[in-house]
């Protein structure tokens, strides 16, 4: 566990190495509109940066389950509007929920769920968060509670826990593991691109430590078109060549835009100089087939890149685990 900084609450969150105890209780306040009281509560945000990877940390009850408490691991922040997303065990369930800001309060809408009523956790649990791309999976005991497809406004942001209880807890071996970068082109097959995709885009991808893939690598018995997807879903980054203005490649660019994928989009300037008004808003990288032309495509494809590795503050040697 790295530095940290407790947004609120501080007199209730003991931080040591790799442990954190919460101090439980009781406010003394009541709750608006009821007759129960507020729990002690904190909030903490780490300073590792989470991109792709897992989440994970041992939470302990030392004395009986606590009454009223809730425990969210955040996994993904926007400084701009102040929202995050996070993964919850509280009192009646488990949620994938988003928090954001209301006035001067915050509120939250739960994503995904698996109710039930007054759970029976055990004493010692583990939480653990998979995320790969747009996609969120939420494990205790490793065991899957709840899932779902997010269409995140950034691509990497800090972590954190907020939590309130009545009694205490103890949250020990928080972990942040970040996989690659994944990446997915979307292209035509065939001469030239099948050469654009070989010498140009995955040796850049590859220097830049990212994985990339294209459609005809995969290996699979399901539907085509559900392994694009998902294919999309779990990356980071779409590159896109749409020269000829092929109906599949819109389609996948489309469904890329859709869920807020960072998109680097390129186009043979020789073959359609004009983009179809749908796209035309969206930065392309315009180039042409040559021996200079492939020199240029190079460089402005390594400057979108280290564009967005600056925009989100990305240091590659994060990445512990490939994918």
């Amino acid at each position: 566990m790295n530095k940290f900084i407790v947004m609120n609450g501080s007199n209730y969150a003991e931080i040591e190495e790799s442990k954190i105890t919460f101090r439980g209780g009781y406010t003394g306040q009541k709750i608006i509109g009821s007759d129960k009281e507020v729990v002690n509560s904190s909030n903490l945000i780490f300073n590792e940066k989470f991109i792709s990877g897992e989440i994970s940390c041992n939470v302990i009850f030392p004395n009986d389950i606590p009454e009223s408490f809730f425990l969210d691991i955040t996994f993904s922040c926007n400084i701009q509007d102040g929202s995050f997303y996070s993964c919850a065990i509280k009192t009646f369930g488990h949620q994938i929920r988003k928090f954001f800001k209301k006035g001067e309060k915050y509120e939250f809408e739960t994503i995904s769920s698996s109710y039930s009523y007054n759970p029976k956790y055990n004493k010692n649990i583990l939480l653990k968060i998979l995320r790969k791309g747009s996609n969120v999976e939420f494990y205790i005991d490793n065991i899957a509670m709840c899932s779902a497809n997010i269409n995140f406004e950034t691509l990497s942001s800090n972590c954190g826990l907020t939590l309130g209880s009545n009694s205490d807890i103890i949250l020990e071996e928080y972990k942040v593991i970040n996989n690659k970068i994944r990446a997915f082109c979307i292209m035509k097959f065939g001469d030239p691109y099948d050469r654009i995709y070989a010498d140009v885009i995955k040796p850049i991808f590859k220097a830049k430590d990212i994985n990339i893939t294209r459609s005809d690598e995969i290996f699979s018995n399901n539907y085509i078109i559900d392994d694009i997807k998902n294919q999309i879903n779990t990356s980071e980054i779409i590159i896109a060549e749409i020269s000829e203005s092929n109906p599949n490649v819109f389609y996948e660019l489309g469904y890329a835009h859709a869920l807020k994928k960072e998109t680097i989009v390129l186009c043979d300037n020789d073959i359609s100089s004009v983009l179809p008004f749908d796209v035309r808003g969206f930065r392309t990288v315009f180039y042409k087939n040559s021996i200079p032309g492939k020199t240029e495509l190079e460089k402005n494809i390594q400057n979108h890149l280290n564009h967005i590795f600056e925009k989100y503050g990305i240091d590659t040697t994060i990445f512990t685990q490939t994918n």
